[in-house]
């Protein structure tokens, strides 16, 4: 991960450095937690999802506005200038490029 990068990054979008601390603390122990490499992941839509899908069940952050999927959600972001779609977006628009 992109620490001082991101850290930059979060830094001009929020005032409070308790909020960016925060943030990239929960961006490490994704990394750490469930074994991936934010890097690696947030370049590919369909390992972004998985991912989510992983911190949802293996983190238990199953709510909407989940502090662990958040973190990542902005690291996503950070690295590819826009944002990733909500879970049932992203699983409606698969489901449709497969039929």
């Amino acid at each position: 991960m992109k620490v001082s990068e991101f850290r930059k990054h979060l830094s001009m979008l929020t005032t409070s450095d308790k909020s960016v601390v925060a943030i990239i603390s929960k961006c490490l122990s994704i990394e750490r937690k469930i074994n991936i490499d934010l890097d690696d992941v947030v370049v590919d839509e369909d390992r972004t999802y998985q991912a989510l899908l992983k911190v949802q069940t293996e983190l238990n952050d199953k709510s909407i506005h989940g502090v662990y999927q958040n973190a990542l959600r902005k690291y996503y972001f950070f690295i590819n200038g826009f944002h990733f779609p909500s879970i049932k977006t992203y699983e409606q628009k698969k489901e449709r490029s497969h039929q």
